[in-house]
């Protein structure tokens, strides 16, 4: 039997501020990768 193909692809992305005087991350956000990094910077300034 053949087996059926995927409809759609999976992912994940990591969006990471990192902080250059303290050398570690500032922020970080796991999203689907579908979501674009700015995107993801503007749900960092809502939270904030």
């Amino acid at each position: 039997m053949m087996e059926q193909a995927r409809k759609k692809k999976g992912g994940v992305k990591a969006h990471v501020l990192y902080s250059l005087e303290a050398q570690v991350p500032a922020y970080a956000h796991i999203s689907t990768a579908s979501v674009h990094d700015s995107k993801a910077m503007k749900f960092k300034n809502s939270r904030t």
